[in-house]
């Protein structure tokens, strides 16, 4: 993780970090001042005694709270909007630089890794440049668990982990995750709805479970296809515990509990 360097309280809400070439061509940072946003900062300072004293008393929740407040009020003008969406993402820039750190770092120990350390700070970044977003964060905070910064960081992070698992089809996105926390009431359903006959759904019902006593998260914790000898296995549990059954069958009605759960309706052949 790129080292970022600290910064003082007011400096939060009107700095932003660039990249510098440091030492043996290693990006380092370095906080630079936004005036305008200064400025704007400072006539709240001196227009408001409460806000001033949030200064002060280093009272980041209030002023968020301030700043998101304003963005939404009807009567704010356009360029008081503008301004109070900047000192948000100002705000934002430890927490959306540490988040993408985090994701990237995380998704780095596996194999398959496609995106680079630039592909998660854009995720970040598009969240943190949408005052939406920090709405539905900054609400869901609680303040004696975290301080406000870190809490954002958890959060953000959490999100590009859902857009990323979205993307790939990974984490509570995969068909497998699915398939493996479907409830059976619900798959017998989407079976029905898909025209597999009442009298067969059983079979389905039961290669789901045989495949999951056998085949689980990798190492890495991601939902991977299962591989011919875990469908192998799945059938030898499932010809020792219910039915005889072959690997190629089993694999079958997997593909058809797959196709059922994300497609639309439609007449299944069999």
């Amino acid at each position: 993780m790129i080292p970022i360097p600290s910064r003082d309280f007011n400096d939060k809400f009107y700095t932003f970090l660039i990249p510098m070439g440091g030492d043996n061509r290693q990006i380092c940072f370095r906080w630079r001042t936004e005036t305008a946003l200064k400025k704007n900062f400072s006539s709240y300072q001196a227009a408001e005694e409460s806000f001033l004293l949030w200064c002060q008393g280093q009272d980041d929740y209030s002023i968020v709270r301030k700043f998101l407040e304003i963005y939404q009020h009807e009567e704010t003008t356009e360029r008081e909007k503008e301004l109070a969406q900047w000192h948000l993402t100002a705000y934002l820039e430890t927490p959306c630089y540490q988040a993408a750190s985090k994701r990237f770092a995380t998704f780095s120990n596996f194999n398959d890794l496609t995106d680079d350390w630039e592909h998660y700070l854009h995720l970040a970044r598009c969240l943190t440049n949408n005052p939406e977003e920090i709405l539905q964060i900054y609400r869901k905070y609680r303040r004696r668990e975290y301080d406000l910064e870190k809490y954002f960081m958890w959060e953000i992070a959490s999100k590009i982990r859902d857009l990323s698992y979205r993307a790939t089809g990974q984490g509570k996105y995969s068909p497998w995750y699915s398939l493996k926390n479907t409830s059976a009431t619900n798959l017998n359903q989407a079976l029905v709805n898909h025209g597999v006959r009442a009298e067969n759904i059983e079979r389905y019902l039961i290669a789901r479970s045989c495949l999951f006593e056998v085949y689980a998260k990798s190492e890495q914790g991601r939902w991977i296809s299962p591989n011919l000898n875990e469908y192998q296995a799945a059938a030898n549990y499932c010809t020792r515990y219910h039915f005889t059954i072959d690997v190629q069958e089993i694999q079958r009605l997997i593909k058809i509990c797959l196709e059922v759960l994300r497609s639309s309706p439609k007449i299944i052949s069999f």
